[in-house]
């Protein structure tokens, strides 16, 4: 690797970086229910949009909010439980109400919560459901049961109850993130966009950075039809997150309003999503324009086969879009050195770049289209 990559990022990260750049085809991880089916029918927003579930959730207090000997709660929700051998008398039996029983004989609160746990976990939700319940009663003041007495609820269709068990642990502990981000899914699903909103906020002001609350804030401001908020709602989630469908998705609500600060290519197999203010040195801050370079060259590196097209444009200016186009060609070079010098190719226009969304031209004073083939062609740079 060249040095001057390694003045910023060791070979590991810079691979790291794009390997979370998306593919053509769904990653497994991206199970988000509440995701899943957003647009899949073109009817309204109840219909399209159901719940984060399936997706781990780590389940932590927020640390003004911890006194001393309380530790935060780390459970993801796919991790399957195997109960130890003190517990196997209390497992014993198909009937759960049955087990229940064995409350009265002074059974631990913490078995009952596992089990129901793990119930739920192995998709028994009706089965789950009277152990959760149980915990949640014996104890209404543990966010974290009333977490998961919350997903039982949304398992078996009872938003209502669902809504109750999270309100109930938010009055114990009002920064629980997994109660607030699912209480903000629960409103959602029952139309009161308002108040999903307000819950979404709780929300980032505890993480900026979470997807959910940001994507559905997206969405939200979509469905009321305020549009300038819109915009800036897809443009936060993409500051953060550049990978996956959603992000494509994210990118095309935004270029459908006539914004396109970010902008998506097909680079080989993978369509990546490049901030387009940086890569034309507008944006704020200069690491941004280096975050898009390092992708592009991390991309020629690791594919030595492929080639790469950058194509700007600049309304009645051919110079001012050539020189823009050695720019990157040399801001390149300084990140991979001159080996992949016959692998960048160059094209400039004196003219605005027109771009569809939503079957709208928009013409664009200033652009860059990217894109790149893995047949070797020639290097020869060229004025139109």
């Amino acid at each position: 690797m060249p040095e001057q990559i390694d003045q910023h990022y060791t070979t590991d990260k810079l691979k790291e970086l794009l390997h979370k750049l998306p593919e053509e085809k769904e990653p497994p991880y991206l199970t988000h229910r509440i995701m899943r089916q957003i647009e899949e029918k073109p009817s309204s927003l109840l219909r399209q949009i159901t719940r984060l579930f399936t997706t781990p959730r780590t389940f932590t207090l927020h640390p003004i909010r911890l006194a001393a000997g309380v530790t935060a709660l780390g459970l993801a929700f796919w991790m399957g439980l195997t109960l130890n051998s003190q517990n196997a008398s209390f497992l014993q039996g198909n009937d759960p109400r049955q087990k229940l029983s064995v409350v009265e004989a002074g059974a631990d609160i913490q078995e009952i919560f596992q089990q129901g746990r793990h119930l739920l976990v192995a998709g028994q939700r009706e089965e789950a459901l009277p152990y959760l319940q149980e915990a949640g009663r014996l104890v209404p003041e543990n966010p974290e049961y009333a977490y998961y007495e919350g997903l039982a609820y949304q398992a078996t269709d009872n938003l209502e109850l669902e809504r109750a068990s999270y309100q109930r642990g938010l009055a114990h502990a009002s920064d629980a993130l997994p109660l607030l981000l699912n209480l903000g899914h629960n409103f959602l699903e029952s139309g009161e966009l308002d108040a999903a909103l307000t819950q979404y906020e709780a929300v980032l002001t505890l993480n900026p950075q979470e997807s959910a609350a940001l994507y559905n804030k997206g969405l939200i401001y979509r469905e009321k039809g305020q549009r300038n908020e819109e915009r800036e709602a897809w443009k936060q989630y993409l500051t953060h997150h550049r990978s996956g469908k959603w992000a494509g998705r994210a990118v095309s609500h935004l270029n459908n309003l006539g914004d396109f600060s970010y902008r998506s290519y097909q680079l080989g197999n993978r369509r990546i999503v490049f901030s387009h203010q940086a890569l034309l040195g507008e944006s704020n801050s200069p690491d941004d324009r280096d975050r898009e370079i390092r992708t592009l060259a991390l991309l020629l590196l690791e594919n030595p086969n492929l080639d790469l097209n950058i194509v700007t444009f600049q309304e009645k200016d051919s110079e001012s879009a050539k020189s823009q186009a050695q720019e990157l060609k040399n801001l390149l070079l300084a990140a991979t050195g001159k080996k992949v010098q016959s692998r960048i190719r160059l094209s400039w226009f004196g003219e605005a770049e027109t771009v569809t969304a939503n079957t709208n031209p928009y013409h664009l004073t200033k652009g860059i289209l990217i894109f790149a083939n893995k047949e070797m062609g020639t290097t020869e740079e060229k004025q139109i």
